[in-house]
């Protein structure tokens, strides 16, 4: 009977994730039992079917006792399941290790599920066409059989030992009830990492929220205030609602499975998933907030398609309310998106609602993802993050931090976008067009040959640690929606900060961004193929021997894979020569590419740096004069990019760095002084170093170069950003340089903010700015790093004001 019904299902069961599943790591020489939670042939010879395939051990190779034990098993009558507390066969297993201090057994458990999908409550069709959190009858489990076989899940995890799990010296009876406890434990976080929580009926939920006493008391305000009846507020309340939540659907979400299979082969060469194994520890015992960067319209069904092949609940995600559009609004909200205002206007009673949905989201363990940044990066660079969602999130964990909440930091990292021209657009003055999710299928549609995506994610941040680090005692505070203490406000801000720099830590290398780098650095954006890969291999070989973070990535191949790569997406340009052939990108691609080299400017910056430092004027400068060059201007830099590492850490960096580059040959030591090389080879890769922060640096200087033309007290900090980005769209203009981005207001808001807080600016009563004497030691500083031509530009500029109104 058995041979039997495995032969029919065989034919039938499809695994997926029979490619990329984490296999155990078994050790030959110990026998070994696989543990299945409950007693169900189908489920058994799923297990069997997926050993099989996968190459593990069958069923038919153990030790004398069956193979295979169950936890749960059915009672005779087929009415109840009964759980037992001393499992017959685990009580044998424990006497034999008892019974032989040499003998060890490993315990695989396994996990079988058929589709995946959170539990409905009073949902017939969820219930026989899903797996979920109950027991299934044998009608509902032959139906999901044969409604899910072909979208099966098997997930076995590692072996654990079982004399390790019996240590104690105690009564066999009392060791096979902890084994028992410690594998049924286990069971519950790996269902809780494939399924999600068991979340109740939406209808209920509505109820619950609108039941309790903040949107109880919100309803109460508006009734007063509006001059209306309780009822109509509480009509208003559900509307509200019916307008936010999510309503996950797994018949959608296979839909959109395989929809989106189709699209990504027909759009992108493939999807490199990286460090997934922290999000499947995370989601077994945490409340996980995904926290993606956003570079485009596909990050949201990338991120949800990625963690649904690699049997991750998807994530209820937060969507602009002005996708919530006929047809595709009710798609996406039973794909998990939940809808939010971009301003919530000082309505109290939307704002309780929403903060009432997140917080049941948040304590019943659903995930959730949301962009940090607000809106997508123009530049390519990681945007400062918004702190309103972040907010909302910390005061939902105070007020109940029962269950632990981290954040998982996502980089997307695209070989080519497809809104980039939009964005160069914008760039340059240009209005944002009013976009819908048609105009997002439109453009897809005419897509192809868009290269490979990265999807890396990064170590995930344990809000109890930043909340401890900021106020001991945080759980002795009562903070409600309206609390705004001092010590709450620089939590969010230090959070939202390490949420941007573990974004940029997960970075991705790829061919495009590598030879993007190289070429925009190259004075007339081309060179030969031997420049090329000299310069490609040089960046990716730096970056390999003092890597920014154990979660960044590197391409596969080599220098010459990566530049014919970006010849065949036509983003590169090969032009034959007699004496060799050359490489280049035209001005409209050449902007293109900066935003692909912004994607990773930060990995490089501070060999940049110190490139640049060495340039000043041909001098030579021992270590410790470069070091200081380096502090004076790393703290902007660090804050501008996100990155990491303090003062003290940078330092040390950068002196790893400045080994690689002396070994390298393109600087070298006479005495204590540095002096970069002569070789002509050599000073070229160093030249370019040095100017991948050329724009940056410029930047830094107009704006302070603004401030000291016009003295104290006359600008205020409106005033600064304004005429600091007109300065540089003129300068931009005057030297040919078309880099919009050069003078996006974003980076100059972002650098007066870092003067603010360093308190090198300060304003009076008035708004007016004052400063101090760090910035003309700033600007002195500069003039010597910078393009003399640049400098006495800016300096004639000044000196006629008219110029640049």
């Amino acid at each position: 009977m058995y041979a039997l019904l495995k032969r029919l299902l065989s034919v039938w069961i499809r695994f997926d994730n029979s490619k990329t599943a984490e296999l155990p790591k078994l050790q030959d020489t110990q026998p070994i039992i696989y543990v299945l939670r409950r007693q169900s042939l189908t489920d058994r010879i799923a297990a069997d079917l997926f050993i099989s395939k996968m190459g593990l051990p069958t069923l038919h190779k153990s030790i004398e006792q069956e193979p295979l034990v169950f936890l749960e098993y059915k009672s005779r009558t087929l009415r109840t399941l009964k759980r037992q507390g001393r499992s017959t066969a685990l009580t044998q297993l424990c006497q034999r290790i008892t019974d032989d201090p040499e003998q060890d057994i490993q315990l695989v458990p396994i996990s079988v599920f058929w589709g995946r999908a959170p539990t409905k409550e009073k949902s017939l069709f969820k219930i026989l066409f899903s797996d979920r959190w109950s027991i299934p009858g044998p009608v509902r489990k032959l139906f999901t059989v044969l409604v899910n076989g072909r979208s099966t899940f098997v997930e076995i995890n590692q072996p654990l030992s079982l004399r390790e799990l019996i240590t104690e010296d105690q009564p066999v009876a009392r060791l096979s009830r902890k084994v028992h406890r410690i594998l049924r434990v286990h069971f519950n976080r790996v269902r809780l990492g494939v399924l999600g929580p068991d979340l109740s009926h939406r209808r209920t939920m509505m109820t619950h929220i609108v039941n309790s006493v903040q949107v109880r008391e919100a309803i109460a305000h508006h009734a007063r205030t509006q001059k209306t009846t309780p009822d109509k507020a509480r009509k208003v309340a559900t509307g509200y609602l019916e307008e936010i939540m999510a309503d996950i659907s797994y018949s959608t979400v296979r839909v959109l499975d395989l929809f989106l299979s189709r699209l990504w082969n027909k759009i992108y060469n493939g999807i490199r998933i990286n460090n997934i194994a922290v999000v499947k520890q995370a989601a077994q015992d945490s409340a996980v907030i995904y926290v993606p960067c956003h570079r485009s319209h596909i990050d949201y069904l990338l991120l949800s398609y990625s963690l649904h092949s690699q049997g991750v609940p998807i994530p209820h995600i937060a969507a602009g309310k002005n996708l919530n559009m006929p047809i595709v609004g009710p798609i996406l909200r039973r794909g998990g998106a939940f809808f939010m205002r971009r301003s919530f206007g000082g309505d109290k009673l939307y704002t309780a609602v929403f903060n009432e949905y997140l917080h049941m989201m948040f304590t019943r363990g659903s995930p959730v993802e949301y962009f940090v940044e607000g809106g997508r990066s123009r530049t390519g660079r990681t945007l400062e993050p918004k702190a309103g969602m972040l907010a909302m999130t910390v005061k939902s964990y105070l007020r109940d931090p029962s269950l632990p909440m981290k954040f998982v930091p996502v980089y997307i990292g695209y070989e080519k976008v497809f809104e980039a021209n939009s964005y160069l657009k914008e760039l340059r003055g240009k209005e944002k067009k009013s976009e819908s999710i048609f105009d997002v299928i439109g453009t897809i549609r005419r897509l192809k040959n868009y290269g490979e995506v990265s999807l890396n994610f990064g170590t995930p941040i344990e809000l109890q640690s930043i909340l401890t680090a900021q106020e001991a005692n945080w759980r002795d505070h009562n903070i409600t929606q309206d609390s705004r203490p001092a010590w709450l406000a620089q939590t969010i801000q230090v959070l939202s900060n390490e949420v941007a720099s573990r974004i940029n830590q997960a970075a991705a290398l790829n061919p495009v961004n590598v030879i993007g780098t190289v070429l925009l650095a190259s004075p007339n954006h081309a060179l030969d193929q031997f420049s090329i890969e000299q310069h490609a291999a040089l960046y990716v070989s730096l970056l390999q021997e003092v890597p920014y973070s154990d979660t960044m990535t590197f391409p596969d191949g080599a220098p010459s894979d990566w530049l014919a790569h970006t010849v065949d997406m036509k983003m590169v340009r090969r032009i034959d020569h007699p004496m060799g052939a050359l490489y280049s990108v035209n001005d409209h691609n050449a902007v293109l590419l900066t935003y692909y080299r912004n994607n990773i400017i930060h990995l490089l910056a501070l060999p940049a740096l110190l490139c640049c430092g060495l340039q000043i004027h041909g001098t030579p400068k021992t270590r410790d004069q470069l070091m200081k060059h380096l502090t004076l201007i790393y703290g902007y830099v660090r804050n501008e990019l996100f990155m990491h590492w303090d003062m003290e850490a940078a330092q040390k960096v950068a002196h790893q760095y400045l080994d690689g580059l002396i070994a390298r040959g393109l600087i070298s030591v006479e005495g204590d002084f540095l002096i970069p090389s002569t070789d002509p080879s050599l000073a070229t890769q160093f030249i370019a170093v040095g100017r991948l922060m050329q724009p940056t640096l410029e930047r830094y200087y107009l704006t302070l170069a603004v401030l000291q033309a016009h003295g104290q007290y006359s600008l205020t900090v409106a005033d600064l950003e304004a005429q600091a980005q007109q300065l540089a769209q003129r300068m931009s203009i005057l030297n040919g340089l078309n880099a919009p981005e050069f003078f996006d207001k974003t980076l100059f808001r972002r650098f007066v903010l870092t003067l603010r807080e360093k308190t090198v600016i300060a304003t009076d009563a008035e708004q007016r700015i004052t400063f101090d004497q760090r910035v003309p030691e700033a600007i002195a500083a500069a003039e010597s790093l910078l393009n003399p031509e640049l400098v006495r530009n800016v300096r004639w500029l000044m000196e006629h004001p008219q110029s640049t109104n």
